[in-house]
């Protein structure tokens, strides 16, 4: 935001340099979004997986850790 707030004095075509910069930023924000999304994704997998098997000795989610 800062880097976007600096060009506000710039050249006249700032207002296409500051589309670009929050194009960018956004773009940024979409892929973090993503990846996030499928941490979240395996995250409740694993943790079905767990209350599924409340009875075993072992733990789905550190076999899945060690597995990696």
């Amino acid at each position: 935001i800062k880097e976007l707030l600096g060009l506000r004095n710039s050249t006249p075509s700032r207002c296409q340099k500051v589309r670009n910069k929050a194009t960018d930023k956004l773009n940024d924000v979409q892929e973090k979004l993503k990846i996030l999304k499928g941490i979240e994704k395996t995250l409740k997998k694993l943790i079905l997986d767990c209350e599924q098997n409340k009875t075993a000795d072992c733990c789905p989610i550190l076999e899945n850790m060690e597995a990696k």
